[in-house]
């Protein structure tokens, strides 16, 4: 323990460098769904409007980053930069959207309304009023939206750990809909303005009922501190998006778990019913969550195996509305010369990628693999592997991704362990999702080094 720096837990960490840092991470993690008519990114000498509470500071006028408390319920007001729980933090400083926009925006000559209240409806408990659930102020949005080139609608969804009750919501979120109505305001919004924009704070997937009426969609997750800044980056064009989704996107239906009421009150190993031992708070007179217990928890059947999320979808030739790995960016690439080598070390991808678009951007290919089927019942079509690289207008880089031992291996039940497959063909794919009908470039290779 020689020359141990030295720890500095009270250190100031709100440098520029780190501020900058933060920035261009949050700004590349941006995943961009649609892009029609590329309306992004956003034109100079236009005027916008940004809409939605999703898009304003919490005026909490508490210690919390995530919630407002009203007594017995929280509630979630403004932008949501992070879910909420143990692992919540406090920021000592964040930049709303409208913030970042208002600020990017002066420097294009592009005008900026907004319009981001939250209108909540209460119920009584005796003497006291409460706020149980927040809704958009829609009729406001719909009046602003008419008179702006471009409408930015920003719209939520909170989840976090089962301790906490937000909205009457018990820690996970209980349907894949935005929170607060946002849906509705965002059909509203897009009949009035043909120019509309979507982006999304949220912890995962959710319902997009409205997808065919806008013309772009930004899944922004939670972006932390500088959410603000990196969304007004990527909307401008400061940052071109390069963020790619972590899973399948579909609808709740279209997974292989389940969702379902727990019947039979299953034994737990301490002789204790299931109902008995997990319970959960109850619902008082006034339909809010009461801390006693009583509620009744929902079982997961968890049964597709190996097959779970894209693999399931591939398995079942169903398409997800996104498939995993889906981005998009503000140019297009095109893929060639694959050459494929297998040794001890293992496999090794080499090709090349072409901007032929007319903005940089970064390319993020991705390897997949298709094992022999001498292995038995396997998945197809494994992600392995993925590079990004940043490539100008009309350059061409070239791009090597590896599979190392353990991924050229799959689990053997009989054996107890991984075994690195050697016997049969290998299919190897460089794609930019993980949907098996979008491979830019296939070929195969002998399994055995």
């Amino acid at each position: 323990m020689d020359d141990f720096p030295d720890i500095h837990l009270y250190k100031d960490t709100i440098t520029e460098e780190r501020k900058k840092l933060q920035r261009r991470s949050a700004a590349e993690s941006q995943i961009l769904l649609k892009n029609e008519d590329n309306i992004l990114p956003l034109k100079r000498d236009i005027s916008i409007a940004v809409i939605g509470n999703d898009a304003v500071e919490r005026d909490c006028g508490v210690d919390s980053d995530m919630t407002c408390k009203n007594e017995t319920n929280q509630v979630s007001i403004g932008h949501v930069p992070l879910g909420y729980g143990s692992g919540t933090t406090t920021f000592k400083y964040l930049v709303t959207p409208l913030e970042g926009i208002t600020k990017l925006a002066e420097k294009k000559n592009i005008s900026v309304e907004s319009s981001c209240n939250l209108i909540f409806t209460d119920v009584q408990r005796g003497d006291e009023s409460i706020h149980v659930k927040g809704q958009e102020d829609i009729d406001n949005a719909v009046k602003i939206a008419q008179r702006v080139d471009v409408a930015v609608v920003f719209a939520k969804a909170v989840s976090g750990e089962e301790y906490l009750t937000v909205e009457n919501t018990i820690g996970d979120r209980d349907s894949l809909d935005l929170w607060h109505n946002a849906n509705e305001l965002i059909e509203r919004v897009a009949a009035v303005n043909n120019n509309t924009i979507v982006v999304i704070n949220a912890p995962a997937v959710v319902n997009l009922p409205w997808l065919d009426d806008v013309k772009a969609v930004i899944f922004s997750g939670f972006p932390g501190a500088e959410s603000g800044n990196a969304i007004a980056d990527i909307l401008f064009g400061e940052v071109y998006p390069s963020g790619h989704l972590p899973y399948a996107w579909g609808g709740i239906d279209d997974y292989g778990a389940k969702i379902e009421k727990l019947e039979n009150h299953t034994k737990c190993s301490n002789g204790k019913t299931y109902k008995d031992e997990y319970r959960y708070a109850g619902i008082d007179s006034a339909g809010l969550v009461d801390p006693r217990p009583g509620y009744e928890k929902e079982q997961y059947n968890y049964t597709e195996g190996l097959y779970v999320g894209q693999r399931w979808f591939n398995k079942h030739n169903k398409k997800p509305l996104f498939p995993f790995g889906f981005g998009l960016t503000y140019t297009t690439f095109e893929y060639s010369d694959l050459e494929v080598k297998m040794a001890k070390e293992g496999l090794t991808a080499k090709f090349t990628v072409k901007n032929v678009g007319k903005y940089s951007g970064s390319a993020v290919p991705m390897l997949f693999l298709t094992f022999p089927d001498s292995i038995g019942e396997y998945p197809k079509y494994i992600f392995k592997g993925f590079e990004k690289v940043e490539i100008g207008p009309g350059d061409t880089k070239e791009v090597t991704i590896t599979a190392d031992d353990h991924a050229l291996s799959y689990f053997n039940v009989v054996q107890n362990k991984y075994v690195r497959v050697t016997e049969g063909k290998i299919k190897v794919y460089i794609a930019e999702n993980g949907d098996p009908a979008q491979a830019k470039l296939s070929t195969e290779i002998n399994s055995e080094p």
